[in-house]
């Protein structure tokens, strides 16, 4: 019996072989479960790239605007996927490589969207436009800009200069700027943390979207409010009344307010009242361009009693919504309830809206910008009002990146981000020396 048992016995290298042999299975059957995965995450990302108009609920928009501006996350998976994948099965793998073409599409167009918009700045402001002012007319504000504007696309500097924008910028919440309808109106205002420094800054308002009936000051944009700030200009985000509660022109009144109340408070704030800009996005735009088409108009009188002027000297509308006509037949509903009814009852009302049919030839200059990949608020939009703005004499530019949707500049980290960052500067930093121009001359 004994010798008997010692037969049957499995020697112990043999049971060290068998359960090496399962660990490395098991290896492979998770390697090839998590190459899937990742695969599948990479395709999911690189169609949510490549076909904008599947992805319109606001749900699936919010990672299809993250990985168009950050492609290495696509990449990175599909990279990942395809290593995992070189043994075995090879769905995940060929998954994997949907993401990484999808997500080298944007990287590719890169360098032709820089020459493009480089040509743009230069056709629309002129071939000298960021030449700075001799130290004898200098401003400090402009002077700040000029010299600080990052480069777009080095990502080390850029991480450095993120850093440096939770420095050097004071910044006040909440503060009331108007009271109507039972509703307070508030601001954020960012300023220099200058105190050496007595000279007024260039001013910067700040106007959030949300289709007119939604949003808030800050929200995505508290970084790029301190950015500019620490560059020397003051950045007031305000609110504004919202639809459906309140029908049009309640907005653009609001905004006008604001520009006045700023004026009236420009020592307070050491706001140079000649040198106010517009800065919106996406329903934002739209008002920032319609309130600066439409200066000290007695069609939208202002809501308080404030004697000063609402004009101003600039606007940078990024994804604006410029002929509502056109947008209606995306956004049939939400633009009725602020409108008040359908382009079909009322078209008059949506054309007087429409910065297109606004714009005079007393416009300041404009910076307008949009995505190639936007569905919400199509390109053709900032394309219509560009080509109107040229017409009428009047400096415009318009940036485009082909590869972007709506809400594209949401991070300075982002492809888009950056390089409308990096323009927005230049711009802001023509429209200051400009009007030092004027009143040098």
């Amino acid at each position: 019996q004994r010798s008997r048992s010692m037969v049957h016995r499995t020697p112990p290298h043999c049971r060290s072989r068998r359960s090496n042999h399962k660990k490395h299975k098991r290896l492979i059957r998770f390697k090839h479960w998590l190459g899937l995965i990742l695969g599948a995450l990479a395709a999911f990302f690189g169609v949510c790239m490549s076909a904008p108009s599947v992805w319109s609920t606001r749900l699936l928009s919010y990672p299809a605007v993250a990985v168009s501006e950050w492609p290495w996350i696509p990449i990175g998976l599909g990279i990942t996927a395809i290593t995992l994948s070189r043994k075995g099965r090879r769905v995940g793998g060929w998954l994997g490589l949907i993401g990484v073409l999808a997500g080298l599409r944007p990287l590719w167009q890169l360098a032709p969207t820089l020459r493009r918009n480089a040509a743009a700045m230069r056709e629309g402001l002129g071939a000298d436009f960021d030449t700075p002012l001799s130290a004898d007319n200098s401003n400090s504000a402009a002077d700040s800009a000029s010299r600080s504007t990052h480069r777009p696309l080095d990502f080390r500097g850029h991480l450095r200069q993120r850093r440096a924008t939770f420095a050097g910028v004071r910044v006040q919440n909440d503060v009331l700027f108007q009271q109507i309808d039972g509703r307070d109106l508030r601001a954020d205002i960012y300023q220099p943390d200058d105190t050496h420094s007595s000279a007024p800054h260039p001013a910067v308002i700040a106007i959030h979207g949300g289709s007119w009936r939604g949003g808030d000051k800050g929200e995505f944009y508290i970084a790029h409010n301190r950015w500019l700030a620490q560059q020397g200009y003051v950045v007031v985000d305000i609110q504004y009344r919202l639809s459906p509660e309140f029908l049009w022109p309640a907005q653009l009144i609001d905004v006008k307010t604001a520009i006045r109340w700023l004026r009236a408070h420009a020592d307070q704030y050491a706001v140079d009242p000649d040198r106010i800009v517009l800065l919106g996005r996406s329903a934002g735009a739209h008002l920032a361009l319609v309130a600066a088409f439409t200066p000290n108009d007695p069609a939208y009188p202002p809501s308080n009693d404030l004697p000063q002027r609402d004009d101003v000297q600039g606007v940078i509308a990024i994804y604006a919504p410029t002929d509502l006509s056109l947008l209606q037949e995306s956004a049939v509903i939400s633009l009725s309830y602020w409108m008040g009814s359908t382009f079909a009852h009322k078209p008059d009302v949506y054309l007087n809206a429409s910065p297109m049919y606004v714009v005079t030839l007393d416009a300041p200059p404009v910076l307008l910008a949009h995505g190639g990949a936007d569905n919400i608020v199509t390109p053709e939009n900032s394309a219509r009002m560009y080509r109107r703005l040229r017409d009428l004499g009047i400096p415009a530019v318009l940036l485009y990146y082909p590869w972007s949707r709506h809400g594209f500049d949401f991070s300075l980290s982002g492809l888009g981000g950056q390089m409308l960052q990096h323009d927005t500067d230049r711009f802001l930093a023509w429209l200051t020396q400009r009007q030092i121009k004027k009143e040098i001359t």
